[in-house]
């Protein structure tokens, strides 16, 4: 026989559930920085008979698990790390009482709102110089799931074997008589941070990471004659922050290429050259970070329980026409001319293919570069490449 005794049960309810949202997928809405999250929780209860209380939570949790022997050797352990970046009580408050003398359940209904910008100020206004001081005035990062492939966020991050990581963000409700918790649930939601750029990256911090200047120097056993065009210089700055927009799922960047060529006087000059781009990303997992700020490649490399992913995506050719060389008068090699251009360069991302925002975490980061290859069609090995720091930010997701 069945048990039709009633039951207490919650549920939480946003908003956008009936708004159809085209931002949101299997249920689970999403919020950028500047959108105030509103709901609410429905709660049914029966045969308490006591006064009932509701707390109703939002928590933001770093997650990464993480094999701690080096590839090939076969051990089942795995270290699981947890990091708490949001943890506030949205609502605590007596929800009624109920009847023990009948079955019909109360339905009530508590109501929340927040809006994630408040959150972030309040870490980036948190006072004191130290360390973990220090870690809380930086942004919250975006939802992130190593195992999901299906979502619009699937570019993400990609699965890998040693290593597995979440940045999950929860609405909670619990309700309680006399100190019992009698029913609870929870609903995760998406969250996008919106910035404006960061200051420029220090490229110092990060030796032999970033390539801002690249040179292609004749060999000195082919005869001069032979090779008109000595030396080849190429070089750029940082690009532009590469702007997402979830409106239509779109970013760019730009920059500038610098070319400086040092020629003998009868050489042909190029007019034409093969820039190959690709957006180079680094997903850095650590059990616990101790550093100070963003890791370094050498020091992930000397930390043995670090895990580094590097992913290439966005590749794109483009064949551009170099219209005018012009003469440089500064001093150069002797006896050769030295001659120079600049070309505009642009970067774009398109729909399906919408990378995470540049972010840290002491277990978790995510920072990309711009991969420049730059070659002249008929000249033999003559690529040359750049390795520009790039920032990746989200702008609002209706654009005015």
């Amino acid at each position: 026989m069945s048990d039709q005794r009633p039951r207490n049960e919650v549920r939480i309810q946003f908003k956008t559930d009936s708004a159809g949202s085209g931002v949101s997928d299997c249920n689970v809405p999403c919020f950028t920085s500047d959108e105030r999250a509103e709901g609410e929780a429905v709660s049914h209860l029966a045969g308490l008979g006591m006064k009932a209380q509701v707390k109703i939570t939002v928590k933001g949790i770093v997650r990464t698990t993480m094999h701690p022997h080096p590839a090939g050797i076969v051990d089942d352990g795995y270290q699981i790390s947890t990091l708490t970046v949001l943890s506030d009580v949205l609502e605590h408050k007596a929800i009624g009482q109920s009847s023990p003398s009948t079955n019909a359940p109360q339905c009530l209904k508590v109501p929340f709102s927040f809006s994630m910008i408040e959150y972030e100020m309040k870490r980036k206004s948190s006072g004191g110089s130290d360390h973990t001081d220090s870690l809380m005035k930086l942004g919250l990062p975006p939802s992130s799931d190593s195992q999901r492939s299906s979502t619009w966020r699937s570019r993400l991050f990609k699965h890998n074997a040693d290593s597995h990581f979440h940045v999950t963000y929860t609405v909670s409700a619990s309700i309680y008589a006399e100190n019992r918790q009698v029913a609870s649930a929870k609903r995760d939601f998406h969250y996008v941070p919106l910035s404006p750029p960061q200051p420029p990256v220090s490229v110092a911090d990060f030796p032999g990471e970033y390539t801002l200047f690249a040179t292609h120097v004749a060999p000195p056993s082919q005869p001069i004659k032979k090779n008109y065009i000595r030396e080849i210089h190429i070089s750029s700055d940082e690009p532009e922050p590469l702007v997402m927009r979830l409106s239509d799922g779109r970013g760019s960047t730009k920059t500038f290429l610098d070319f400086r060529l040092a020629c003998l006087e009868q050489a042909t000059l190029p007019q034409m050259c093969r820039v190959k781009l690709q957006l180079l990303s680094k997903t850095i997992t650590t059990p616990c970070w101790h550093g100070k700020w963003v890791p370094t490649m050498d020091e992930v490399h000397n930390t043995d329980a670090s895990s580094l992913k590097t992913d290439t995506s966005h590749e794109q050719t483009y064949n551009m026409a170099i219209e005018k060389w012009l003469p440089s008068y500064d001093a150069g090699v002797a006896g050769l001319n030295t001659v120079t251009a600049t070309l505009p360069l642009r970067f774009f991302v398109t729909r399906g293919e919408m990378p995470a925002s540049t972010f840290f975490t002491p277990l978790l980061s995510r920072r990309y570069a711009l991969d420049v290859r730059v070659s002249f069609p008929g000249a033999a090995r003559s690529e040359l490449r750049l390795c520009l720091p790039l920032q990746i930010v989200y702008t609002d997701v209706v654009q005015g």
